[in-house]
């Protein structure tokens, strides 16, 4: 109260430090608030809480107006942020203690998000003009933000993200207008909040491409994303032609692919309209995947891995205008962020209790459908032999990793409802699993591990395997072999088409032979084909494969036997015609050798020991692989786009 008494008396310099310290204060106790407020609705009438409840909304009313207030009229930083060359933002900004956003934005958010009963009561404190009041603060940090030049973040107002978190509160709190009595002042003011972006992305639809353009519709788009997922979801299911201009102008955006260096400056702001599309996408599959979506999502997903094909056609030497750091790369977005979409949406799938297992399933039918729309296209860029690019940004890497992850959430979903295999098996589940494993085995083959007499290549066919979308690969290959002899006989004879054996082995069981081939694979990583870190993955994947035979030891090793022999005819990536799928250490193995590994294996199988076996394969296939140019364990990718 006294800091908003004396604030039109004294200069910005004093009133900045405390009234930020007040607000992180009010943001910190943001829970306690809410406890509070839980507290005192418990057990209406009772004096002691009565006198509570009103402190509290006392101290609730005069912060809101405080964040109001200073979100108004205290500029978030008053010159430009120095956060990409120091620890610690410029002094004299209205950021949080993490260096990021407005902290009466912060508090606004807290307040607002902490809980459904806080929510409620910071309405009923501040009364009906609240909604009022923060659409006029919205519209005045966006008139501030169209003064200042494009990419300019300092002065003025806030940031795009401390407004868009404005946009996330109001549109939060309006939802529960609407649920109360202020239906048709809620209404009216959301419409009105989302008919700006939208009008925007429809001008800008006719005009044509340029940097401006695509930038205004990036900003357009982020701030369409900061609307509840409930309101996006309506925009697709209604008013879906309303975002046609917006997914047209990305997908058309791939035909500029051209193989240079140079990166135009409405590259890179086409490169950010990537990361718009996705966050609208990402915010409508929080609350439920649409046809309209999945229709943008596959079109999307076609359009990149197309480009990307044409990319590896041309020449891991070339240069790239698109596939670069600043366009889609790490600075913005990576290749293979539409398929996380569809991950994320499994994810949400296999989490959610309140969902009818019928409306699960409907959703996975969809998101199946997308994935199987673009395995055609994956399998060609994947297993293409162009070697790992030094001249551009290799896309297939990290869209590998999306996709395996993917596959990898739709692993869980099926073993959390075991229903949902049987119901979508006409969906061609299985096919999409199988052909998935095929791919992930394949990339193994392409490596060249060298021979008892010349080490292996230094520039290798297909996509490096040293990254994050191994660690992808081998935990979606440990659940796909845990679906059994369908996918395994299946997988089998997708890798065999590519790769035709030197002997028929037709007295081998189909899903005996798949899994073989699997094995062979699994041998060969552990040979040089993979990072030494990635072996420590193989002991889980040969133990489903033995939970996949049923855990019968005997045919485990007989399988394993099998794997140890099997040669092709043909040459493929980097195994010759003639040779052993399993790799150079197999090739003339002592038969003692051999039956000392298959003995010790076989051990490991019946006490149940798995991470022995990672000893075991080391012995059998060249001990650790030292000075092999690998690097170190990875994480996961991120693939956040909220700032970018």
């Amino acid at each position: 109260e006294r800091i908003n008494s004396v604030y039109d008396t004294l200069p910005v310099s004093q009133t900045l430090p405390v009234s930020r310290l007040a607000l992180m204060g009010v943001a910190s106790f943001a829970p306690m608030f809410s406890s509070l407020t839980e507290w005192s609705i418990s057990q209406p009438g009772n004096s002691e809480k009565s006198h509570l409840a009103e402190t509290v909304e006392q101290t609730l009313r005069v912060a809101l107006q405080s964040s109001i207030i200073y979100v108004a009229k205290i500029p978030e930083l008053m010159a430009e942020s120095t956060l990409d060359s120091t620890r610690y933002d410029i002094k004299g900004t209205m950021r949080g203690p993490g260096g990021e956003d407005h902290v009466g934005c912060i508090a606004l958010i807290r307040l607002s998000f902490e809980s459904d009963n806080l929510a409620y009561t910071v309405i009923k404190v501040y009364g009906e003009t609240l909604l009022d009041d923060l659409f006029q603060l919205y519209e005045r940090l966006k008139e501030s933000e169209r003064e200042r030049p494009i990419g300019c973040v300092h002065g003025k107002g806030v940031t795009p993200m401390s407004r868009r978190l404005v946009l996330n509160v109001i549109s939060r709190l309006a939802l529960i207008g609407i649920e109360g009595n202020q239906s048709t002042k809620s209404r009216a003011i959301l419409n009105e909040l989302m008919q700006s972006p939208l009008n925007d992305i429809a001008t800008l639809g006719e005009a044509s491409n340029s940097d401006e353009k695509f930038f205004r519709m990036c900003e357009a788009a982020i701030d369409l994303s900061f609307f509840s997922p409930e309101l996006i979801v309506d925009l697709f299911l209604n008013n879906a032609d309303s975002l046609g201009p917006m997914i047209n102008c990305l997908v058309s955006g791939y035909s500029d692919l051209s193989f240079t260096s140079d990166s135009e400056s409405y590259c890179i702001q086409w490169g950010r309209l990537r990361g718009g599309v996705m966050a609208v996408l990402r915010t409508c599959v929080k609350n439920r995947m649409t046809d309209c979506a999945a229709e943008a999502i596959s079109a999307l997903i076609n359009a990149e891995y197309e480009a990307a094909i044409k990319q590896c056609t041309h020449g891991h030497q070339h240069g790239s205008n698109f596939f670069n750091d600043h366009v889609i790369g790490e600075i913005t977005l990576h290749a293979g962020a539409y398929t996380m979409i569809v991950g994320e949406c499994f994810s949400r799938i296999s989490s959610q209790t309140s969902v009818s297992l019928e409306s699960k399933i409907h959703e996975c039918r969809i998101c199946i459908g997308i994935l199987r729309r673009s395995s055609t296209i994956l399998i060609q860029l994947l297993l293409n032999e162009s070697p790992e690019a030094h001249s551009h940004l290799d896309p297939r890497p990290t869209i590998a990793e999306s996709w395996f992850l993917t596959m990898n959430n739709l692993m869980n979903v099926c073993k959390k409802y075991e229903s949902v295999v049987a119901s979508l098996l006409d969906d061609g589940i299985l096919d999409l699993v199988s052909d998935s494993l095929s791919i992930a085995i394949s990339l193994l083959f392409l490596k060249d591990i060298g021979d008892r007499k010349s080490p292996p290549p230094i520039i290798q066919k297909g996509m490096s395997l040293d990254g994050p979308q191994t660690l992808a690969l081998m935990d979606f290959a440990s659940e796909a072999a845990l679906l059994g002899a369908p996918v395994l006989s299946s997988a089998g004879r997708s890798i065999s088409s590519n790769l035709p054996l030197l002997h028929t082995h037709s007295d081998v069981p189909v899903e005996a032979l798949g899994a073989a081939i699997i094995s062979a694979g699994l041998l060969r990583a552990a040979s040089g084909a993979l990072p030494p870190w990635a072996v420590e993955g193989t002991p889980v994947l040969f133990r489903s494969l033995y939970t996949a035979f049923g855990k019968n030891c005997d045919d485990f090793i007989r399988m394993l036997n099998i794997s140890t022999e099997l040669r092709i005819s043909v040459h493929f990536g980097g195994v010759a015609s003639g040779q052993k799928l399993a790799g150079r250490y197999f090739e003339k193995m002592h038969a003692t050798t051999m039956e000392s590994f298959l003995s010790k294996t076989r051990e490991v199988c019946l006490k149940g020991e798995w991470m022995r076996l990672k000893v075991i394969l080391k012995s059998a296939c060249g001990g650790k692989k030292k000075l092999a140019g690998f690097n170190l364990k990875p994480q996961y990718t991120t693939w956040e786009c909220e700032r970018i």
